[in-house]
């Protein structure tokens, strides 16, 4: 009885695993780099009445699409070459869903228990008085015990 040792394949090594965590660390940094810089120039460009800057941002994002596209085009030609090996295309078909990963903001769930904004209902025992007083059986009122009621 002879088993074949291909559970090798089946989980990713640890460092192709960092390698992917630091690419995504490296996103969020410049994400956020971006993310500061284009609302600083967004915020500025309105208070000073600045329309010259809309254009200037449409001819970079026209620049880095044609620069995608462009990309695409090479990267198709390199594909074609690249994939007379067969042992790495099967790597990548494996390791393909964990490069497409992209991020995105988390779904909303709704949380359990009773929602922060509704007003706390009290039990009847939080009704009563903070401090325990007497109580007449007869008139029910505080202060004195049945033999002392002047309610007889």
């Amino acid at each position: 009885m002879q088993t074949s040792h291909n559970t090798n394949k089946l989980f990713t090594p640890l460092v192709d695993l960092r390698s992917e965590r630091k690419e995504v660390i490296n996103e969020r940094k410049l994400y956020g780099e971006l993310w500061e810089v284009a609302r600083d120039i967004i915020q500025k460009a309105v208070r000073f009445q600045r329309h010259d800057v809309l254009k200037k941002l449409q001819n970079l994002l026209t620049e880095i699409q044609e620069d995608v596209v462009a990309n695409d085009s090479n990267n198709d030609g390199e594909e074609t070459c690249s994939t007379s090996n067969n042992e790495n295309t099967e790597d990548d078909k494996e390791n393909a869903p964990l490069a497409e990963v992209s991020l995105q903001n988390p779904k909303r769930h709704k949380p359990k228990g009773r929602p922060k904004n509704s007003k706390w209902i009290k039990r009847s025992e939080e009704l009563k008085p903070a401090k325990r007083q007497n109580q007449c059986g007869n008139c029910g009122e505080y202060g004195h015990y049945r033999p002392r009621c002047s309610k007889k």
